[in-house]
């Protein structure tokens, strides 16, 4: 029973670090299509532009990686 409880309390102490992250990511998607000049419903659907979801995938996991040192040490 103490294992479940301690396991809740790390949980809902990252859920902070996690909404922050989220927040971050979706500002990075907001600048992605600030600063570049394709239209992201047009080049993914109409055009089925592989390598514009190829960049933005890598883009997001760049991101991602980038984000993940604000993790690092939760609930240690």
């Amino acid at each position: 029973m103490d294992a479940i409880l301690i396991t809740g309390q790390k949980v809902l102490t990252s859920m902070p670090y996690f909404g922050a992250i989220a927040v971050i990511l979706f500002l990075g998607k907001l600048l992605f299509d600030k600063t570049t000049t394709y239209q992201f419903d047009e080049e993914l659907t109409t055009k089925d532009n592989k390598a514009f979801g190829t960049t933005l995938a890598l883009y997001f996991v760049g991101l991602a990686i980038a984000l993940s040192g604000l993790g690092f040490g939760i609930g240690t």
